[in-house]
């Protein structure tokens, strides 16, 4: 069963059709898009209990502004009250946003007292509006099931862990670049809804860049967000018991070393030709995340942060000219694989 939040729109830019709002006062999410003229087009997705008192139904209200405060405030005029931004968990930014640059409502949340900078941060590859209005799958609240999707994923190095605090941060220091996991529409039996796939590259507070679910775990291993999961090449799938990788950098180029163990879950491969797949697979995974990233000038890596750290002297002399240096920067790749035997009868 699918289900579609009921949508009230102010008439600052946006459809006509107009709703009494009653006194919806949970925020469960925002999305931010670029607007006409340089504005800001602000929807709010609320979360009303229902009259039985056992479940909750979704309105969207928009707004617009010349800023993400003043979109916001306009939302309030619609709603008559005060909204609650204490459970806004979800944060979604439009594709033309984040790729025109993220870094001055990035500012503005940060100044919003009442949104928790512990939230979740997404990009779309659509307008962000247009995710909040898809149907959803289990529950009647868009938010809320993204962020189940996004903790989901956390757990399986599916999607990386960056709440605005971190990726306001990343933005800010200098040696690497920041990331966000991109939602994106779909079809499920015919019916438009969401899911979060694969992973924004950003240089600076731009969106340069997208990578594939596969490459995305690649980054969340190196990154050392999280170190399980699971591996499917094929027929073959196998359990990632750990994954420790460590990233090594000098005047003459940089190093990224993967060591993991692994357990065969389905397949035919006996241990050495397991051993073997895992290790080219995803050295060619690092090898092509890393070309991905020197084409568009970025460094998710933080391979500059690692010559911060270790020679600060050589990151002073290459800082300004780090997007231009990377991009010719040799990195080498090498991966160890350990594989367990569960005791299951090899060939």
């Amino acid at each position: 069963l699918l289900m579609v939040p009921s949508i009230i729109m102010s008439t600052m830019g946006f459809a006509p059709s107009y709703q009494e709002p009653d006194t919806l006062t949970i925020a469960a999410g925002i999305a931010v898009d670029t607007g006409e003229h340089g504005r800001y087009d602000v929807t709010v997705e609320v979360a009303k209990p229902k009259a039985d008192g056992n479940s909750v139904e979704s309105t969207l209200i928009g707004g617009r502004g010349n800023t993400l405060s003043d979109g916001l405030v306009n939302v309030v005029k619609l709603v008559g009250h005060r909204l609650h931004y204490n459970h806004a968990d979800i944060f979604i930014i439009g594709d033309s946003l984040a790729r025109s640059g993220a870094g001055e409502i990035m500012t503005s949340i940060s100044r919003q007292i009442d949104l928790p900078i512990a939230g979740t941060l997404l990009v779309s590859d659509c307008d962000a509006a247009d995710i909040l209005r898809a149907e959803t799958v289990i529950t009647s609240v868009c938010s809320y099931e993204i962020e189940d999707i996004v903790q989901a994923g956390h757990k399986l190095s599916q999607t990386p862990n960056m709440p605005f605090f971190r990726f306001i941060s990343e933005v800010k220091e200098s040696g690497i670049d920041a990331i966000l996991p991109v939602i994106r529409l779909t079809e499920v039996e015919k019916k438009k809804t969401f899911e979060v796939s694969g992973t924004a590259l950003f240089s600076g507070d731009k969106k340069v860049a997208e990578i594939s679910p596969w490459l995305t775990q690649c980054l969340i291993w190196i990154r050392g967000d999280t170190a399980v999961g699971s591996l499917a090449f094929g027929d073959a799938s196998y359990a990632l018991k750990e994954i420790k990788c460590n990233v090594q950098c000098d005047g003459d180029g940089a190093s990224i070393e993967a060591k993991l163990v692994i357990t065969r879950i389905d397949g035919d491969l006996n241990e050495e030709q397991s051993r073997a797949m895992v290790k080219s697979k995803i050295e060619q995974g690092i090898e092509q995340l890393v070309d991905i990233t020197k084409v568009n000038g970025c460094d998710p890596i933080g391979i500059g942060r690692v010559m911060k750290r270790t020679n600060l002297k050589q990151w002073k002399e290459a800082e300004d000219r780090w997007e231009e240096l990377y991009r010719d920067f040799p990195v080498t790749v090498s991966v160890e694989v350990e594989y367990i035997n569960t005791g299951r009868t090899e060939d």
